[in-house]
């Protein structure tokens, strides 16, 4: 089978031999729409730059990119993050490979023709929704927390589904006899949180602090006896201002957190929260890239401890 050359990328794209050369190489200046359309050009023929004589006569340049959006604010006030690069760097050095990473405001064609231009085998992007990344001449790699039951349809990614997360603390927490539950949230989580859970939303920033006000606020005229936190920040935000009251936990109200923080098991009494492997999701993406056959979705796990009150109403 012929090798696709660049002058056949130039030919699709319907532009000259050197914009294709700028695009790729990132020396130049391309508008995003010239840009695009080369980057389309090239994942449609299968095209991958000749970079640094990739890595000298024909061989790969093991190197990988990593971006993260700036607005993946429900892994900044826990671990999640660092875990996730944890894997990643495990994975990566097992496998013989190097990883750059970088922060942005979304994935551009002029940022995915910068990374080509480097030599880049694949991009892991955390916390980008997959139907707006642009293409690509290198392979997109997915993954985060996702408010969707089927975040990544292409099946490119990995994934935990906070739809997962509600359903398995709440199903816990209506099992304990617990029947007027509260989702301690952002607006954006709990505006996706499916409409057939028994849950009232109560709006808060993703933090300790945002936790402890929203519960503050609502606590007199208390009409729940169950929390669930966004993250476990928020829980034991609200497990101080549920203190301040003077309400029992877990004998008034259970409170489930998420993530499984360290400092989960150190709070009192010790949060019952739903863990989410951010270390495993690392090392998944890594795997997605490398072939191995990966579940778009890793499975949350109910890690329970005193603040739900399972021993009381067991």
């Amino acid at each position: 089978m012929k090798a696709v050359t660049i002058k056949d990328v130039a030919k699709k794209a319907g532009v000259s031999i050197a914009t294709v050369s700028y695009v790729l190489n990132g020396s130049r200046k391309v508008s995003a729409a010239t840009a695009q359309k080369v980057l389309e050009a090239a994942a449609d023929l299968g095209y991958t730059p000749n970079t640094l004589a990739q890595a000298l006569a024909g061989k790969q340049t093991r190197y990988l990119a990593v971006a993260v959006t700036n607005n993946f604010s429900q892994l900044s006030s826990d671990s999640g993050l660092s875990e996730i690069l944890y894997g990643i760097g495990e994975a990566t050095y097992a496998a013989d490979y190097s990883f750059s990473l970088l922060f942005a405001d979304q994935i551009t064609p002029e940022l995915i023709a910068e990374l080509a231009g480097k030599g880049v085998e694949a991009l892991l992007a955390i916390g980008f929704p997959p139907a707006h990344l642009p293409k690509a001449p290198f392979p997109i790699i997915c993954g985060g927390l996702s408010y969707s039951t089927n975040p990544d349809p292409a099946g490119n990614g990995v994934w935990f589904s906070y739809q997962d997360v509600l359903n398995l603390a709440t199903k816990h927490l209506i099992e304990l006899g617990r029947r007027h539950l509260l989702l301690l949230a952002p607006a954006g989580v709990c505006s996706a949180a499916p409409t057939d859970l028994p849950l009232a939303h109560v709006l808060a920033e993703p933090t300790s602090a945002g936790g402890y006000w929203a519960i503050d606020k609502i606590a007199r005229t208390r009409t729940f006896d169950g929390i669930i936190a966004f993250n476990d920040g928020m829980a034991i935000g609200a497990l101080r201002a549920l203190g301040r009251h003077h309400i029992k936990v877990p004998e008034e109200v259970a409170i489930v957190g998420c993530t499984d923080a360290p400092v989960a098991s150190y709070s009192e009494p010790p949060l019952t929260t739903v863990r989410l492997p951010w270390r495993a999701l690392g090392q998944a993406m890594v795997a997605r890239f490398l072939g191995d056959k990966i579940p778009n979705l890793i499975p949350p796990k109910l890690v329970i401890r005193e603040s739900c009150g399972s021993a009381l109403w067991i």
